[in-house]
């Protein structure tokens, strides 16, 4: 049954029915959906419309309606439904997997014909929450319905994938009956929920039946870029974003059925759009590496054949510029097929298998010795990578370092990441210090070998750009330093985490040191408290850099901390830090955020004095401020200042809550997780320091 607000499934045939109903027992309830106050518009299996006026003092308004061979039925909401078959088999598996689950955030809930299993997302990284288009902290919910029983012989039941807010009608949805494209982690999961089914469900179901399906989902979603998104297989390539495998059918998933592909990256982000389709043009018209490192292509949906790289690249070249494809906006896909009836599908398709996560930098973020305008955070690293990465960084501290490469590679770095490609096919630049990825500490020594290659016509970077990375390097025994650092090998690849991406139009890159630039891309000098530089955190063993890229010593930061009575405040901007960022501090490899966790726990318990009054008062003030789009925003504060008021006449055990009690919640703009409280939230608003909308964003999102 799709949470409140999604839309509903017209005419669905289920499994053992013929004419679309769910049981030959029952009748098949048709849909409501409340439209304007005083109407429902009812939608049964044949896709007719029927309206009746509603009297808001008839109690039997809100019965359900069922369609009986096409005479509409009356049914009272309190009728008893026939016990699902097979119950005492699941009530006995949910009794195991609840003490199999023990300890976990993961939750089982059974209502009659449904099991919903419930994954929190406080175990995803940031970027994984960025990369999967996840827009709130909301678990994802897996819904099984067993409308045939659940016992071996029947049919497997209909899965469904719901990531929102449902009370408030805000979601995404998919399932194993209807596929929504533009949501891979919801795709990923009903799959892998599928070809569990299909190993467990007639054969070796056991008591722990339900605890390893639970376990299993909670795993493929943390690891969901490592593998498959149809077949569940692991990736050669593993990646932060979601993709399919090279394998015939999973391929055609892609390039047939669009799974996980669409244009909102115009919108969204069209530099990063416009970098995509640059390199993927630099790497079809370089022949002559094409021969040694080839690249993958879509099919051709009117010969079922692969494009040939050259046949691809003019395609790509027949598009207009990517600010042009932004600005039309919804126009879009109809331009694109002016040109190619399959030219909506290529851009998708070169957006859906790029691995990496890419966001163009605003100026202010901008390094400025770089010297260029087109600037770009880039993250390729699994989960793992990362986790290995950070270990490594932790335990041998780290250095910077400039990594240059022919424009036509980057199309596949962008799908593999930095590999060691030393004495194979695809080495481009030889090895002369050995095998490993050859990396400078000088940008002049890395521009030698960030060599053009012609790219797209209509990029804003120009027909023949090149690409100069900025990497941080783990500085473990498996990183050597030649000719005093002009040359870097790191043979490890986890040792080895791209940061930033610079595109020049017509080169002219600027002779600096990474080391020199790593400290420019800090936005302190010294830290706040006792005035030591970078490399004198670094030295000390106490070095934390957060994603607002500030550097801290972390005993400072702790000391804040405790001083602010347990708040995770940047004194920098008086901004709260990230989610990520707060665990970075709390398991620092020196301890020293190990007497948080008494002040973290403390405030958490405080939660219980805060009255479910004031919780539905600061979700409408949110949702006013997320809806308030005026020029002034006078609505939105005018409700601010009043809530400010009323919160002040709350007890004062409320308002002792409502200031130290931590609550998570994701910028839906940015997509970045971050934790506030109320009462510091409120004083940021009012003060100017905040934006109404990113305010109503944390509102709605209290739990």
């Amino acid at each position: 049954m799709a949470p409140t607000g999604t839309s509903p499934v017209h005419g669905l045939a289920t499994p053992g029915s013929s004419d679309g109903s769910r049981d030959s027992h029952r009748t098949n309830r048709a849909h409501m959906m409340p439209t304007e106050p005083e109407i429902i518009t009812i939608i049964d299996s044949s896709d007719d419309e029927f309206e009746y006026g509603v009297d808001e003092d008839d109690e039997d308004a809100w019965a359900s309606f069922s369609n009986d061979g096409g005479d509409i039925i009356l049914i009272d909401e309190e009728e008893e439904l026939p016990p699902l078959v097979g119950l005492p088999a699941l009530e006995e598996d949910m009794v195991y997997a609840a003490c199999m689950l023990e300890g976990t955030d993961i939750t089982l809930r059974h209502n009659l014909y449904e099991l919903v299993i419930t994954l929190p997302l406080v175990d995803l990284l940031p970027l994984q929450c960025a990369a999967y288009g996840l827009t709130s902290l909301d678990p994802i919910r897996i819904t099984l319905q067993f409308i045939n029983g659940y016992r071996r012989t029947s049919h497997k039941p209909i899965v469904s994938v719901y990531h929102g807010d449902p009370m408030a009608g805000l979601g995404i949805e998919t399932s194993s009956v209807r596929a929504h494209p533009g949501f891979p982690l919801g795709l990923t999961l009903t799959q892998t929920t599928l070809n569990f089914l299909n190993d467990r469900w007639e054969s070796n179901r056991g008591e722990s039946f339900l605890s390893d399906l639970a376990l299993s989902l909670n795993h493929h979603m943390l690891n969901a870029g490592s593998t498959c998104m149809m077949c569940n297989r692991d990736l050669v390539f593993p990646g932060l974003k979601l993709t399919v495998c090279d394998r015939e059918l999973c391929s055609y998933q892609l390039d047939h059925v669009g799974l996980g592909a669409d244009l909102s990256l115009f919108d969204t982000d069209y530099k990063v759009a416009d970098l995509l389709i640059s390199v993927a043009v630099a790497a079809c018209n370089d022949t002559k590496r094409l021969i040694v490192s080839p690249i993958a292509t879509p099919v051709d949906q009117a010969s079922g054949q692969p494009y040939s790289p050259l046949h691809l690249g003019r395609l790509l070249n027949q598009f207009p510029s990517a600010e042009v494809l932004r600005d039309i906006g919804w126009k879009r896909t109809n331009f694109l097929k002016e040109n190619s009836p399959n030219a909506p599908f290529i851009a998708g398709w070169v957006f859906a298998t790029n691995r990496a996560h890419i966001v163009s930098l605003e100026m202010e973020k901008h390094i400025k010795e770089m010297q260029t305008p087109h600037q770009f955070q880039i993250h390729t690293g699994t989960r793992k990578h990362a986790e290995k990465f950070e270990a490594l960084r932790a335990k041998h501290g780290s250095i910077w370092a400039f990594h240059g490469s022919s424009m036509s590679n980057w199309h596949n770095i962008l799908r593999q990441n930095l590999k060691n490609a030393s004495n194979t096919p695809r080495m481009s630049a030889g090895a002369a210090y050995g095998a490993g990825i050859y990396l400078s500490a000088s940008s002049k020594t890395s521009a030698m070998y960030s060599t053009t290659s012609t790219g797209w016509v209509n990029s804003a970077f120009g027909i023949k750009p090149m690409c100069l990375a900025l990497v941080e390097v783990a500085n473990s025994s498996r990183v050597h330093d030649h000719a005093s650092g002009d040359i870097i090998v790191a043979n490890d690849e986890n040792c080895v985490m791209l940061r930033r991406l610079f595109v020049y139009p017509c080169g002219g890159m600027p002779t600096v040191t990474a080391k020199d630039i790593a400290q420019a891309a800090y936005k302190n000098q010294t830290t706040i408290a006792y005035g030591s530089t970078f490399e004198e955190v670094l030295a000390s063993g106490k070095l934390l850099v957060t994603s607002d890229d500030y550097f801290w010593d972390i005993d400072e930061v702790v000391q804040t901390i405790k001083a602010k009575n347990g708040l995770f405040i940047n004194p920098y901007n008086n901004l709260p830090f990230e989610q990520r960022d707060v665990k970075l501090i709390l398991t620092h490899p020196s301890g020293a955020g190990q007497e948080l966790y008494r002040i973290e726990a403390e405030n958490t318990e405080l939660k219980r004095d805060i009255s479910l009054e004031v919780m539905s008062r600061l979700h409408t003030v949110g949702y006013i401020c997320k809806q308030d789009n005026s020029a002034d925003f006078e609505t939105a504060m005018g409700a601010i200042s009043e809530l400010n008021e009323w919160l002040k006449l709350r007890p004062t055990r409320e308002r002792n809550a409502l200031a130290c009690v931590p609550f998570q919640a994701i910028d839906t703009h940015t997509r970045i997780p971050f934790r506030d409280t109320v009462t510091h939230a409120l004083e940021l608003v009012i003060s100017g320091g905040e934006c109404t909308h990113r305010f109503g964003d944390f509102l709605v999102q209290i739990k």
